[in-house]
C-alpha cells in the first residue's frame, strides 16, 4: 500500500482562497491551508469555439480538484459565495 496514499486522498479535493492572477496565461495561485499552489488553470463554462472569460477575482474561494491528489495538477472551481463575496440576494426568483 501506498504510504502517501492517505495525504493524496486528502488533497483530491481542497477549498482555496484566489492570490494572485495572470490573465494573460489564464491561470491563478490559490492558497490552501498554509499550502500556496504554482499558476494554474480555472474552470470556465465554455472553452471552445464558444468562449467564456470569466476569471477569478484574488480573495474568491474556490475548490481545488487535484488529479491523482497532487497540487501539481489542480485545476480551480470558481463560483463558491463567501464573506468576502456574498451572494447578491437571497430572492430564489431572480
Amino acid at each position: 500500500m501506498d504510504c502517501g496514499l492517505p495525504q493524496k486522498v486528502s488533497n483530491l479535493m481542497r477549498d482555496g482562497v484566489v492570490t494572485d492572477i495572470d490573465h494573460a496565461a489564464a491561470r491563478c495561485r490559490v492558497r490552501s491551508g498554509e499550502l500556496q499552489t504554482d499558476f494554474i488553470p480555472w474552470l470556465t463554462p465554455a472553452a471552445g469555439n464558444v468562449r467564456v472569460w470569466c476569471p477569478p477575482s484574488i480573495g474568491e474561494q474556490v475548490q481545488l480538484l487535484c488529479v491523482d491528489g497532487d497540487l501539481a495538477n489542480a485545476v480551480a472551481v470558481p463560483g463558491m459565495f463567501s464573506d468576502a463575496f456574498p451572494a447578491p440576494s437571497s430572492n430564489p426568483n431572480l
